[in-house]
């Protein structure tokens, strides 16, 4: 009772006393917390930031098991350390410079957003005109976020236009900004104010260009949840024809990723507004990306001598992932040996790209047993094409492959032009159509 109660004052104190204005007569009880405590700013902010981690490692090292009301304990812990040291912190005279920073820091920690805002704007305003200073963008960006959870939009606007004007803007960091006040606008219904920023945020990722794995992991979190505000506040403002549009450049995009997962996002959104699959035309060959797509990762290849994608150019090549326990990749079986008979004169090559399992046949199987089962489920089917076997899901991350089958099509020149999800015989149909098109092409 005694921890409640205590609790309930420190809640009390942080509500009625203005943060960084303390009248005279709390100097007492000032003098009193800064005598028991006197760890900087940085290191308050840094004891209630940390807090999660320090009882999560604690509890691992003690083998706590997982409770949820233990986690919601912990969180609930970790706010009432950054109210008890938002609090020491303001009670302390001539705030100024970081302190404000990490008072900012604190009362966000603490949910208290209006002080937090408060905070963070008398840190900014007091930053010399011209100096640089390296906490001033991550004070902006953290404003944009509180602003536009509180649904101040003019605060939101011009922390952001704030952070756009000081730059340097960080891809990821400058998305996330357009992308919540877009979002705040979105439940608000404005949804011209909605698109604006979508739009922004659209153009930047669509500008974007990754050259390393995290970098394009960041891409295709943005691709997935950007296009997809965008498109949706279209069709809500009676723009349909605007919304295709954005999905289509979605298309374009998974294929230059290239990335199976947004491919089927794209699709699902155009259907999802009514178009016919059939309707759904190809990417045009002026579109097409120009990028080449990764060279797989193989273990093991099984009738196929060890090829790279780049030794496969002039010709057009089929890239099928699949899984041997996959009900709908064996359905297609038939189809993709019909194609590799009926077009490999023609320059058409199928690889059957997958992956180890660690089981076959309902038992666990080491590697080299499991390679032999493939070799014999190969023959079993019939297969007229080769297998690429990796030992990781190198090859799933990098085509961003999330179900099976998934198909991607490489014209002549190696870059990937088509990609298919699932097995169903419209999707087999459209598939077909485009190795056509693609043999055709001179």
């Amino acid at each position: 009772m005694q921890r409640n109660c205590t609790l309930f004052a420190v809640f009390i104190a942080v509500l009625f006393v203005t943060p960084l204005q303390i009248s005279a007569q709390s100097g007492r009880k000032e003098a009193a917390l800064t005598a028991r405590d006197m760890r900087t700013a940085e290191d308050l902010f840094l004891d209630a930031d940390g807090y999660i981690k320090k009882k999560f490692d604690e509890y691992e090292r003690n083998h706590v098991p997982y409770d949820k009301q233990l986690e919601e304990r912990v969180y609930r812990e970790r706010r009432e350390t950054a109210v008890r040291n938002a609090e020491l912190l303001s009670m302390r005279t001539k705030l100024a410079g970081d302190d404000l920073y990490y008072l900012g820091l604190l009362y966000g920690l603490a949910e208290m957003d209006t002080r937090a805002l408060d905070a963070f704007r008398q840190f900014l305003s007091a930053l010399p005109s011209g100096e640089k200073n390296e906490k001033a963008q991550p004070a902006r960006l953290a404003s944009i976020s509180i602003a536009s959870r509180m649904m101040s939009f003019e605060d939101a606007e011009k922390f952001l236009a704030d952070y756009k004007k000081a730059g340097p803007l960080t891809f990821e960091e400058h998305i996330r900004a357009e992308f919540e006040i877009a979002s705040t606008y979105h439940r608000a219904n404005k949804l011209e104010r909605t698109v604006t920023h979508a739009l922004e945020a659209f153009n930047v990722v669509k500008s974007f260009q990754p050259t390393t794995q995290a970098e394009q992991a960041q891409l295709r979190q943005a691709l997935a949840v950007v296009p997809q505000l965008l498109s949706q506040t279209y069709v809500e403002l009676g723009k349909t024809d605007h919304a295709v549009a954005v999905l289509n450049e979605l298309r374009t995009l998974a294929l230059a990723l290239p990335s199976a997962a947004l491919y089927r996002k794209a699709l699902v959104g155009l259907l999802d507004m009514g178009q016919l699959f059939e309707s759904i035309k190809p990417i045009d060959r002026k579109a097409a990306p120009t990028r080449f797509p990764p060279e797989l990762v193989v273990k093991e290849w099984i009738a196929q001598a060890p090829v790279r994608l780049s030794e496969l150019r002039g010709q057009v090549v089929l890239l099928d992932f699949w899984a041997h326990w996959c009900g709908p990749c064996i359905a297609t079986f038939p189809r993709l040996s019909k194609w590799q008979s009926k077009y490999k004169d023609r320059g058409f090559v199928i690889l059957g790209v997958t992956k180890y399992y660690g089981e076959g046949d309902g038992r666990p199987m080491k590697p080299a047993e499991e390679l032999n089962f493939l070799n014999q489920f190969r023959k079993r089917h019939r297969l007229p094409y080769g297998f690429a076997i990796a030992d990781t899901t190198d090859n799933d991350s990098s085509y961003d492959v999330s179900s099976f089958p998934s198909a991607f099509l490489l014209d002549r020149k190696g870059i990937v032009r088509f990609i298919t999800i699932g097995g169903s015989a419209t999707e087999g149909a459209a598939l077909e159509k485009m190795i056509q098109e693609l043999l055709d092409e001179k």
